[in-house]
């Protein structure tokens, strides 16, 4: 069996699973939500279709797991009684599910301060690309931006941008094997290692960012001038 008929098969039991499932036996299916619950149902399903669908094998087992992490989030998420982390310029509300080892993260608006770093996205796609890759998708829309490129199908890389307000929830892969700070144009984020995968992840002042790399060389520093090329006066 070869990698395309496994995606397929992968494919068609997560649709399955979904059709299977009756929404008038669900708890709260009678209760009317409000717009901005209806809005942030409607970028849960964004982050379904750029986590899901689109990854390599090898991704899209951790991914559909995401999507249903997010999914429970939303419904479980208490935000007056989670702990809060200050992150410059936004704070977020973090927690851990040991089964999935996932991490979720809900983020809230803070109060523009003066200190906060200025740089701004000029760019939906990183001005550098490491030399040899060839993009192989490229997908926008209001919500986000996802884009990947692989080099004589041996590495692969994978941007993903959403764009944040209050309430939104991002589930990422809690497994790894090393993680540190990384700073771009000032914004903290953390670089992660798991065998031949590293992943940086960090939010700005409108967007949440993260870049895959599988077995990509001198990986940490590709993914820095990838990230910093998104940003102005670098």
């Amino acid at each position: 069996m070869n990698d395309q008929k496994i995606r397929e098969i992968l494919s068609a039991y997560v649709e399955e699973g979904m059709r299977q499932l009756n929404e008038e036996e669900m708890a709260g299916a009678d209760h009317v939500y409000s717009p901005k619950y209806e809005k942030k149902i409607k970028r849960m399903l964004w982050t379904e279709q750029y986590f899901g669908k689109h990854l390599k094998l090898g991704y899209a087992v951790r991914y559909a797991a995401v999507f249903a992490l997010v999914v429970l989030s939303m419904f479980a998420a208490n935000e007056a009684s989670a702990r809060i982390l200050n992150v410059n310029p936004w704070r977020y509300i973090v927690s851990f599910s040991k089964g999935s080892k996932m991490e979720h993260n809900t983020y809230q608006k803070k109060p523009q301060k003066s200190q906060e770093p200025e740089k701004t996205v000029i760019t939906d796609c990183p001005n550098y690309i490491p030399t040899g890759f060839v993009q192989t998708a490229d997908d926008k829309d209001e919500a986000g931006v996802y884009m990947e490129w692989n080099r004589k199908q041996k590495e692969y890389l994978q941007y993903t941008r959403v764009t944040l307000e209050d309430g939104l929830t991002i589930a990422s892969d809690g497994a790894y094997d090393h993680k540190e700070k990384f700073v771009v144009c000032g914004y903290k984020g953390t670089y992660y290692t798991k065998k031949d995968e590293e992943w940086v992840i960090w939010n700005d002042s409108q967007y949440y960012h993260k870049i895959n790399a599988t077995h990509l060389a001198n990986g940490k520093e590709e993914l820095q001038k990838m990230a910093q090329s998104l940003y102005l006066n670098n």
